[in-house]
């Protein structure tokens, strides 16, 4: 017998596909009752980013969830890239995220945010990979890395025409140093236009969840999604858990996860 690599489908000596029985049985079961797939999933995947983290090879249990958990009390590292995404998570609190999720806005020109303004019509957003909810959707891991990119690329290093300054003020070419979190959250960063461009990152770069990484990312996410000015250096370090819980739990592309707050 032999598990093939990402597939929960059996083959015997021959090829041919077969069906466990919860008894053992390998030979196919007449009666549906009786016959189970695999528990477990096996791979020789490559996971990790560090020498000390990496992981070829390995099973997981197929019908265990997968959670990140993050504790407030614990993961010291990045408080603020939790409380992020922690109001992000939360239905009661997350329509105060930016960007504002409004009616009417066109998603499709991410270089056109939505006014940071409040205007008393922005909704909750229903987002995705709250454990803490039964009823939420689960996140998903890009099956590619380009994604990664897509996703930040939709609220970073763009040409933003933004509602505030001078006109000349209002147009942020396209760079390295454009992000909404630099229009939305001016107070985290340095003088607002800094020789005619966005400004000055300082110690803080643009946090997102869902996480780029997911194919919930903000690429696809139609307002759905939260940005916020965190911490340089907590956002990198959140980063490096973030995938050290990938490798140990071998979520490879369009495996599904969730996310849980702890105290």
């Amino acid at each position: 017998m032999r598990f093939y690599l990402w597939s929960q489908i059996v083959k015997d000596e021959n090829g041919d596909d077969r069906r466990v029985r919860r008894k053992g049985d390998t030979i196919n079961a007449q009666n549906g009752d009786q016959a189970a797939v695999p528990l477990f999933r096996c791979d020789w995947k490559k996971f990790g980013f560090q020498k000390a983290d990496i992981h070829i090879g390995g099973c997981i249990n197929h019908y265990a969830s997968r959670v990140f958990a993050m504790s407030k009390k614990r993961d010291t590292l990045f408080p603020e890239v939790i409380e992020h995404i922690e109001t992000a998570l939360n239905p009661e609190t997350n329509a105060t995220t930016f960007p504002y999720l409004r009616d009417g806005h066109d998603w499709s020109q991410p270089g056109y945010p939505p006014t940071r303004n409040k205007l008393g019509n922005e909704r909750p957003k229903n987002i995705a990979g709250n454990w803490a909810d039964p009823n939420s959707e689960p996140l998903a891991r890009n099956p590619d890395k380009t994604m990664n990119t897509a996703n930040r690329k939709y609220f970073s290093d763009l040409e933003l025409h933004l509602d505030s300054g001078t006109t000349s003020q209002q147009i942020w070419p396209k760079g390295v140093g454009t992000n909404y979190c630099k229009y939305y959250m001016p107070e985290k960063h340095g003088e607002p236009y800094y020789n005619g461009g966005p400004p000055r990152g300082l110690t803080n770069s643009c946090d997102e969840y869902p996480f780029a990484s997911t194919i919930q990312g903000a690429l696809h996410a139609k307002g759905r999604f939260s940005v916020r000015a965190v911490d340089h250096q907590q956002n990198i370090d959140h980063g490096h858990v973030l995938r050290s819980f990938f490798s140990h739990y071998r979520v490879g592309g369009d495996n599904e996860f969730w996310g849980l707050i702890q105290p």
